[in-house]
């Protein structure tokens, strides 16, 4: 594909709170371009995979606000690109932080096992 093939691009800009999915998306993926989040493999742990070119804590003002756009512009082309290719951003429901452990038992073979306050009143007495 050459340039003057390029689809439009389907932001027109960003706002960090508000705005439609396609804008959060682009929004999220420039400011972690930086250190995005790996989540690993069966054969690697999860790790950090440094971009350092768009790590702008130690840049002047004038070149850190470059680098920003820079980045903006490639969160804008990579929804782009996915959306394109008919894998648009999808909004998803937090999930609710796991229970934290009311007790903690021990189990048959005296491992001990973490209870929520819902298993521990779902437990009948012997």
């Amino acid at each position: 594909m050459t340039t003057d093939q390029v689809s439009p691009p389907l932001l027109l800009g960003s706002s960090p709170k508000g705005g439609d999915t396609s804008q959060r998306a682009a929004q999220l993926i420039a400011e972690n371009l930086g250190a995005l989040p790996h989540p690993g493999n069966a054969d690697q742990k999860g790790r950090i995979a440094a971009l350092a070119m768009f790590n702008t804590k130690t840049l002047p003002p004038d070149l850190a606000k470059a680098v920003t756009a820079t980045a903006q512009m490639v969160g804008e082309a990579i929804v782009n690109l996915l959306a394109s290719n008919g894998m648009p951003p999808t909004e998803k429901t937090p999930q609710q932080p796991p229970e934290p452990p009311a007790a903690v038992a021990l189990c048959a073979h005296g491992h001990p096992v973490a209870l929520t306050a819902k298993q521990l009143n779902n437990l009948k007495a012997h």
